[in-house]
């Protein structure tokens, strides 16, 4: 700005802006950064020119005409904007004229390269990238998020499709159990009284093979709560190496039968560690039924225990501590490298040769593998084809002495909850034919068996649901109810519980039969009240046995409750719904006392029985008829104040209820092995007179 402009002249861009002389230049071109300029301009009349007058604009900029005399011919924009103006000016004498001839000039600023059209082109070019790039990205966005829906729906999906395969196998494995009841059980007493040795091998066969179907059925109870991260370790304590040649002896029939080598080589004679029996048993189970399975006729297959101690860096297992291992080795079919990682995977079955037919399940080693990490152990493989298979199980060694270990585990009812605490009672009890047993199965043919072999020692009553045994023993009272758990219209759980909350049947025992092998249905059974827990199939003799045991307990508890009967509450013995009643039917009784004409049809109105039930119900709990129930009270009331007051015979016989003292002196004698009077002298020494109180 202040720099002159001639024809031809530069400014500091050493560029020509005015290439001729003003009059001839149209128009002018001048860059973003040359926007700040002034004009000076003036009419070619010499004659009166202070009396010329000038008007300008700068069309684009500023349409009004702006006037101005001789003196001030110059005008200065500053900081235009890029564009096209038009500067005009007029030289007036006198009147302004509109028609008067001007002056014209075109200014062109052109606008920085970013403000150029090509610039604006590439502008919305670009923006138009964006925004398809963007809309790319959300439609990939969406893509992708509408893949992990469905990746999620689809794991969803196949979750809950093997929740619904697993709990369809569960359910079916349960179904198994009552048949599998039916078979076994009948078929274990028929070779205890079979005379026939002929058909003893056959019977034997038939009853083992069941019992693989037991084993796979229960493999699969088991696979389940894998499924559902239940499965839970219990730790005892034992002879582990004791333990392991049970199980090498429980397959030595198979090995001769199949004329296999099978061999057993422990390291010791002894070793005492803390080791889940059931779990280690299934371990063994599986691998040694797989080896068997693929192992031909000649071949060997051996069990070989080892002792690694601490530290030892053959153990794999973190920290390495003194460590047991097992290997099961055979020289059958082996397995290919490439599926050595997969063999301990679900359901993973490998192509097997012709003439095998068990292909197998594909659950059992990876059951294996869960029961060896919750031993906190590791098992590992060492497979060639053709040449054989080595499975090697690393368990930690716990020392830690516990309760000791049995190791009769063919003999032990493994889903049994219930210890057999009252084996005396076999032996001591013999079957007496006036219990009343009250069977409630929906199986009837499971019905048919039990009822069959157990109206020899017992009364039975049946039914097929709940609600209708519910009925039954309200009206029959038995002595003792064997129910099964899943039923329709009630099962056996609401049942045991209604039965249990019912003040007149509440004491009856309950014994619970069922499929299931959770120990949250266990667990529900005892807090319902039931008061054993067997679990199908199970030994004729063990249920035999816990009726036996119940009736038993049953009968010395009544004994119990006898002996420690006494006329003030709160010493009564029994269950607490029991005692609520019996402290209530003697606080009735004590009340009425003195009232000769207190009959048991008085007192079963106030306790809201009928009579037959009352009877039943006093009678199951004290081994009394309500009359002799009432008459030991106040018999045991009449007692207290032969020791205690100063009243004579007579005069506390009419006290107690009694309206004839010689018939009081009776009874009281028939109770108490002595007359009244002598009870009275025998006593009174022990009790200070009252008259010593006034001396």
């Amino acid at each position: 700005m202040g720099e002159p402009l001639n024809v031809g002249g530069t400014i500091k861009s050493r560029r020509n802006i005015i290439e001729n002389t003003i009059s001839d230049v149209e128009k002018i071109v001048l860059r973003y950064n040359e926007n700040v300029f002034s004009i000076e301009f003036a009419a070619l009349a010499y004659l009166d020119a202070e009396k010329m007058t000038y008007r300008y604009k700068l069309e684009g900029f500023n349409n009004k005409w702006s006037v101005t005399d001789f003196k001030d011919r110059k005008v200065t924009y500053t900081n235009l904007d890029p564009g096209e103006y038009v500067f005009k000016v007029q030289a007036v004498q006198g009147e302004i004229d509109p028609a008067t001839n001007e002056a014209r000039l075109l200014i062109i600023v052109k606008p920085p390269l970013w403000r150029t059209k090509v610039a604006i082109v590439f502008y919305f070019i670009f923006l138009v990238l964006i925004l398809l790039l963007f809309r790319q990205f959300l439609i990939e966005k969406e893509r992708l998020k509408f893949q992990r829906e469905q990746a999620i729906l689809e794991t969803h999906r196949q979750q809950e499709l093997n929740t619904l395969k697993t709990r369809f196998f569960t359910n079916v494995s349960h179904e198994f159990r009552t048949p599998l009841t039916l078979i076994m059980t009948p078929l274990e007493r028929i070779i205890q009284k079979s005379e026939n040795n002929e058909n003893i091998p056959t019977l034997k066969l038939i009853f083992q093979n069941a019992k693989r179907l037991l084993y796979l059925v229960n493999q699969l109870l088991d696979f389940r709560k894998m499924e559902e991260q239940r499965i839970s370790i219990n730790m005892d304590y034992g002879d582990i190496i004791k333990f392991i040649d049970e199980i090498f002896l429980s397959f030595a029939d198979l090995a001769e039968s199949k004329k296999i080598i099978f061999t057993n080589k422990p390291f010791t004679n002894e070793l005492f560690m803390r080791f889940d029996q059931d779990k280690l048993e299934k371990i063994l189970f599986n691998l040694l039924s797989n080896a068997f399975k693929f192992t031909h006729e000649s071949e060997s297959i051996s069990i070989v225990t080892e002792l690694l101690p601490s530290g030892s860096p053959d153990s794999p297992i973190d920290g390495q501590p003194e460590t047991l291992l097992i290997r099961v080795i055979d020289t059958g079919i082996g397995i290919p490298p490439d599926k050595h990682h997969k063999i301990f995977e679900r359901f993973f079955q490998d192509d097997q040769p012709v003439g095998m037919l068990n292909k197998g399940s594909g659950i059992g080693l990876a059951l294996t593998q869960e029961f060896v990490k919750l031993h906190g152990g590791v098992i590992t493989l060492d497979s060639e084809v053709d040449k054989g298979s080595r499975f090697n199980v690393f368990l930690p060694i716990n020392r830690n002495k516990i309760e000791p270990l049995s190791h009769d585990f063919e003999k032990e009812t493994k889903a049994e909850p219930i210890e057999n605490t009252a084996e005396s009672a076999e032996t001591t009890m013999a079957h007496p034919t006036h219990f009343t047993i009250l069977l409630v199965e929906d199986n009837e043919d499971f019905r048919f068996y039990l009822r069959d072999n157990l109206k020899v020692h017992y009364n039975i009553l049946e039914a097929s649901n709940g609600k209708e045994a519910l009925d039954i023993a309200s009206q029959e009272m038995p002595d003792l109810i064997v129910s099964d758990l899943l039923m329709p219209v009630m099962d056996g759980l609401k049942f045991c519980a209604k039965l249990k909350q019912d003040k007149k049947i509440s004491h009856i025992p309950f014994i619970l039969l069922t499929a299931s092998l959770t120990e949250e249905k266990r667990l529900e059974g005892f807090k319902v009240g039931a008061d054993a827990y067997i679990t199908k199939p199970f030994s004729f003799e063990l249920l035999e046995s816990r009726i036996r045991n119940l009736i038993s307990q049953r009968d010395r508890n009544r004994k119990q409750y006898q002996e420690n009967f006494k006329i003030e509450p709160g010493t009564i013995g029994i269950t607490p719904l029991d005692e609520k009643l019996m402290k209530k039917a003697l606080k009735i009784v004590e009340d009425n006392l003195n009232d000769t004409e207190f009959s048991v049809e008085k007192m079963s109105q106030e306790l809201g029985f009928s009579r037959v039930h009352l009877y039943k119900k006093i009678l199951s709990i004290t081994g009394k008829s309500p009359v002799e129930f009432i008459r030991l009270v106040r018999l045991k009331r009449a007692a207290q104040l032969l020791r205690e007051s100063q009243l004579t015979v007579s005069e506390i016989a009419y006290q107690v209820g009694f309206n004839d003292p010689r018939y009081f002196s009776k009874q009281f004698k028939s109770e108490f092995n002595m007359l009244p009077s002598r009870y009275k002298s025998e006593h009174t020494s022990k009790t200070p007179d009252i008259r010593n109180y006034f001396e």
